[in-house]
């Protein structure tokens, strides 16, 4: 009988126990819905008041532009965004809070995932640095991020908070964007191509035409730029470049490497972008006691020069009237005498 019992004891406490996680786990959902809908409310309520400030503000420097993007964007949502949200999705889509800010010349715009420092979700910045193009295209970068903000709250395949750059433009957001006529590569998100269909249209009715052939560039696959931009001129290395006899080279940051040999042929590396001072210099108008000193001559030698008319001189900078002398006619007339060190008197 005592058998009996505790086994009955037993069975009730483990119903109890899974009704209770039952119970919590309801509870915990239904919370859970509570405060994001509560988010939402009050997310959206800052962001009105974002709108009418960029909007009513005058002495905003970028108050006409914000004012047009904030009008597009309800657009954009009528038009493209809202018809695409899932049946089983309730409610609208909320517009953006539209900011500018100046960012690296590779970055075009960027949606801030989750809240940005001010507590407020669905930020869209636009890089002040990438203005400077037709507004076709700045609305283009519009819908583009707008579409971010539409897959991280209807879309089925979200961007998590720690993303890779194969997840942030994925296959559902590049789809998304083709149906519109938005053309991004996969992973880097950069348009290889102006946007065309449904967004054209869309613009075209509003009196904003596509840009011309002549104003675009095309664009290949991994390159990371959009198809208004010029092709980008390669940088120039801040290290110096050295080479070996054999032909290798390795860029350091040292003006001076001693004792450094390739372990292809064992022979020391050179500078070779180390230039003379006559080779920096050979161009420029200089001072008569350094145009002296990097030739090799006297002052006293170079003033008789002058006196005897066998290099000529000018009065440089204007304001100062300093007497300088061309190095490239120095060095002329010292090739030409064929000496090391003329003597001073000549």
């Amino acid at each position: 009988m005592s058998f009996v019992k505790r086994t009955y004891k037993l069975y009730t406490s483990c119903i109890c126990h899974r009704f209770a996680v039952l119970i919590s786990r309801f509870l915990k959902a239904n919370m859970n819905e509570y405060l994001q809908r509560l988010d939402l409310l009050s997310t959206g309520q800052v962001k009105i008041s974002v709108q009418n400030n960029a909007e009513n503000n005058g002495t905003w420097r970028y108050h006409d532009l914000a004012r047009h993007l904030y009008g597009w964007t309800d657009i954009f949502s009528d038009q493209f965004l809202d018809p695409t949200i899932r049946t089983d999705c309730q409610g609208r889509l909320q517009g953006p809070a539209i900011g500018f800010e100046r960012d690296t010349v590779r970055t075009i715009a960027h949606y801030i995932l989750g809240k940005h420092a001010y507590g407020m979700d669905d930020s869209i910045i636009l890089n002040e640095i990438n203005l400077d193009r037709s507004f076709y295209s700045i609305l283009e970068t519009v819908l583009h991020e707008q579409v971010h903000l539409w897959q991280q709250r209807f879309g089925e395949h979200p961007i998590k908070r720690k993303y890779h750059n194969h997840e942030y433009h994925n296959q559902e957001f590049v789809h998304v964007c083709e149906s519109f006529g938005l053309h991004p590569f996969g992973i880097f998100g950069n348009h290889w191509k102006p946007a065309d269909g449904p967004f054209e249209q869309l613009l075209k009715g509003y009196g904003i035409l596509k840009p011309q052939e002549s104003l675009v560039f095309p664009v290949i696959k991994g390159e990371k730029r959009n198809w208004w931009e010029k092709n980008r001129e390669k940088g120039k290395s801040t290290l110096i470049l050295y080479q070996c006899p054999c032909g290798q080279h390795v860029r350091v940051g040292k003006q001076e490497w001693p004792g450094a040999t390739c372990n292809a042929c064992g022979e020391p590396y050179q500078n070779i972008e180390r230039k003379t001072k006559v080779e920096e210099n050979v161009d420029k108008w200089i001072p008569i006691r350094e145009a002296a000193t990097i030739a090799g001559y006297d002052e006293s030698t170079v003033r008789n020069l002058i006196f005897e008319g066998k290099i000529v001189y000018e009065k440089r900078p204007v304001v100062i009237q300093r007497v300088c002398v061309s190095l490239k006619d120095l060095m002329r007339y010292k090739k030409e005498v064929r000496i090391g060190r003329p003597s001073k008197k000549l």
